[in-house]
């Protein structure tokens, strides 16, 4: 039998289906969130308990992290909606289910941003999430926002356009979440051998996007938590062996990936500065003999060429992306050098210097901040995606083992001389090691893999492709890659012999090129899980 155009929708909204009503069987009494975007948001395309069932997407595995905690996740993500049709879907599709909270998960590359038109797409995507923000807040539903992500079809003007809409979104009086800061090559893509195709990560990927998440975030909003943005601080807090207080430490609930750890500090003589404890290792922050900032770690060291001055405050941001395995050392929002390694951090600690340090502020985020973001911390603007730790080091009194005010929301607090870090420590350490086993006992899927193929042997299947009468499939090549479009919708087509091409799709859906006996293309046999569509080629 034939697979018709109607079946391929069908098929579609089948797929669409699963996501969409598979999380929604929330009680009376239950805390719910209604997770609102795209094919990202929807686990697209990822495997839980069978291939492809789009239950291990981060919104999924924020759903089994919460729900013992008595919370309801329910996903109605719809993949390849924009914002405008996600405004249109909202009354039908939101109000019915009367969330506590709606995590917004759309992307940028959705809006269709491209070369010709970015700041119209800018300005669309931002009245949208705008629009639904306010439809949220009209209905007594907390927004939450998870700003834009990589797409390996990016080009460096688009990143920029990315970044600048992070920035601004970060810069509204509304909760958000880096899933940038987990997921980012430096280049607006994503790392490589984490990917399921152009605009989508694999299941590795979405366990980064869900790290992204405070753990607390809701449980804080739900006491009332926002966030503070304190003014500049004119106080400070000596620390060191031969000071009040020796010491403050930060552990931690939940396993952490992503990180940026920052701080300022000012001292006039050398030595420790700050401490990022692993389960086998300690990594420093210090300043050596010669002046200079240094960050050593199990063997490899950054040093800053620039010396910072003695007796001045110095802002000091380090940032590690799990995946990309890069660490990266910040002197005055100014990039002192980076150094590539994987971390899992179980403490964070400023102090412990033989001498004296002064110190303000504290910054500890889920999520490697850029460049960009680093600078405009530096310069007192908000950056607040993913922000764990906000602490000014500036409370009015203090005492040993007291838990400092902590103006993120989060419910976590760094402590002052704390007591309890080695129990703490080793309670995170366990939920790693936990966090380990669950990963290699995942399902594993085999997916296809494209061969080598000279693009000019493409140039062969170009063209249209009539299906029926005034009906076409399109075969375009863009950039020396195939493309399979149908109804203004496209997808990359993927060699796996020199006629016969794969799509990645949560389905066996293939394209054979029928050939003549000059090696001329003449027609196309669409497939779905065994299911045909042949098409003529058309001049």
């Amino acid at each position: 039998m034939k697979i018709t155009r109607a079946i391929l929708i069908l098929f579609n909204l089948l797929l669409v289906s699963s996501v969409v009503f598979s999380q929604a069987s929330a009680g009376k009494d239950t805390k719910i969130i209604v997770i609102l975007g795209s094919s990202v948001a929807a686990g697209w395309v990822t495997s839980y308990k069978e291939k492809y069932d789009m239950q291990n997407g981060y919104a999924a595995r924020l759903s089994r992290f919460l729900e013992p905690k008595g919370w309801e996740v329910i996903n109605i993500s719809i993949p390849g909606y924009n914002t405008k049709e996600t405004i249109n879907r909202f009354e039908k599709d939101v109000l019915p289910l009367k969330p506590d909270y709606v995590f917004i998960g759309l992307s940028l590359g959705n809006e269709g941003l491209e070369p010709e038109n970015p700041d119209s797409v800018l300005t669309g995507y931002t009245n949208g999430i705008q629009a639904l923000i306010s439809l949220c807040r009209k209905n007594n539903f907390s927004p939450v926002i998870g700003l834009c992500y990589s797409n390996n079809g990016y080009t460096p003007d688009q990143y920029g356009y990315l970044k600048r809409m992070n920035m601004l979104i970060n810069s509204w009086n509304v909760p958000c979440v880096n899933l940038l800061g987990v997921l980012d090559d430096g280049n607006g893509h994503f790392p490589v051998r984490f990917i399921f195709d152009l605009g989508h990560p694999d299941d590795r990927g979405h366990e980064e996007l869900f790290y992204a998440f405070v753990p607390d975030l809701f449980d804080a909003l739900e006491k009332g938590k926002t966030l503070t943005v304190a003014a500049e601080n004119t106080k400070s807090i000596t620390l060191g062996e031969i000071s009040e207080f020796h010491k403050i430490s930060y552990i931690p609930a939940e396993v952490m990936h992503s990180f940026s750890f920052g701080f300022s500090y000012s001292t006039s003589g050398s030595g420790l500065l700050a401490e990022i404890r692993l389960p086998g290792a300690d990594l420093q922050i210090m300043l050596n003999n010669k002046g200079s900032l240094v960050y050593q770690s199990q063997g490899k060291s950054i040093v800053s060429s620039q010396k910072p001055e003695k007796k001045q405050f110095h802002k000091v941001m380090l940032t590690h992306g799990y995946l990309t395995q890069k660490t990266v050392l910040y002197l005055d929002d100014k990039k002192a050098g980076e150094v590539m390694e994987q971390l899992e951090p179980v403490r964070f600690l400023i102090g412990n210097n033989t001498g004296k340090v002064g110190y303000k502020y504290l910054y500890i985020f889920r999520g490697a901040l850029n460049q960009n973001e680093v600078a405009a911390l530096s310069e007192g603007k908000k950056i607040q995606a993913s922000l764990e730790v906000f602490s000014t080091l500036a409370d009015p009194s203090l005492s040993p083992g007291m838990k400092l005010n902590n103006l993120a929301i989060s419910l976590g607090s760094a402590k002052l001389d704390s007591k309890d870090d080695d129990q703490l420590s080793s309670i995170l350490k366990k939920k790693i090691d936990q966090a380990e086993i669950v990963r290699k006992n995942e399902l594993k899927v085999e997916h296809k893999k494209a061969i080598a193929l000279d693009p000019k042997i493409y140039d062969l299947y170009i063209g249209r492709y009539e299906v029926a009468p005034d009906d076409f499939f399109v075969i375009e090549k863009k950039n020396d890659l195939l493309y399979f479009v149908d109804r203004g919708n496209s997808a990359e087509l993927l060699p796996e012999t020199i006629n016969k091409f794969f799509i990645k799709y949560p389905a066996d859906l293939t394209v054979l090129f029928e050939l003549d006996g000059e090696g001329e293309a003449t027609g196309l046999v669409f497939s779905v899980n065994g299911k045909e569509l042949k098409a003529k080629k058309k001049l």
